[in-house]
């Protein structure tokens, strides 16, 4: 099964990743909520945006750049600061390319307006980061294998919450094979409870593990009480 490290990203980001705005005046004005209610945050958007600035405040940056924008560059600061210990001055898009092209990977599961395998993406970096720094790791967490791609792509349907059917779909090739895997979600039509009841105690429990750990790290408690995938 796949280990994860127990690690949390900031609640601002998952928040923003998990917006479904529109880029239009409502869309901004959500975005800017969320940065306005975060003290931190609207200090290290006015440090790092400041040539975007144009003296039109973070409601015109957010303009500008639009939720991708913000969310790549707020990211990119995070990690920065991972790798750094210090927050930059002004952002130069570079680290967060990898969970760009991990994001476009999964576009066929979600609308464009969704951030949610971005979202993931950044997890699974930072899994990666956390591993770097304290054991030599074997593989990326970002480089999940194709098998994983090939199951999904037989359904090719949009998901409101596309970084969980993701990580099923990896934990139940991981326990299977891709052909089981396969064969299983297609029998049960996605019912987790039936599927989850054909894997042992012990693949059962790590399944579990690998959820929680995630949930945990994205904020989001809502999952164990809803049934979304």
């Amino acid at each position: 099964m796949i280990e994860f490290p127990s690690i949390q990203i900031p609640e601002v980001i998952s928040k923003l990743c998990s917006l479904s705005v529109k880029n239009n005046r409502q869309g901004h004005s959500e975005i800017f909520d969320i940065i306005e209610n975060d003290d931190f945050l609207k200090v290290l958007t006015s440090k790092i945006f400041g040539k975007f600035n144009h003296d039109q405040g973070i409601l015109g940056v957010i303009t500008t750049l639009g939720l991708h924008g913000v969310r790549n560059r707020i990211v990119e600061a995070y990690i920065y600061y991972v790798k750094n210990k210090h927050f930059p001055n002004e952002i130069e898009l570079d680290e967060v390319y990898d969970i760009l092209d991990f994001e476009q990977r999964y576009d066929f599961l979600f609308s464009e307006l969704n951030s949610r395998v971005f979202l993931l993406g950044f997890f699974l970096k930072m899994c990666d980061l956390h591993y770097e720094y304290n054991i030599e790791l074997e593989s990326s967490f970002l480089s999940i294998p194709f098998e994983v791609d090939e199951v999904l792509d037989v359904g090719k349907s949009k998901n409101n919450y596309p970084d969980w059917l993701i990580l099923f779909v990896w934990g139940f090739v991981k326990i299977f094979d891709k052909q089981k895997a396969l064969h299983l979600l297609t029998e049960s039509k996605g019912d987790l409870s039936v599927i989850l009841s054909k894997i042992s105690q012990a693949d059962y429990e790590q399944c579990i593990v690998m959820i929680l750990k995630y949930g945990q790290a994205i904020n989001d408690n809502s999952f164990f009480v809803e049934q979304r995938v």
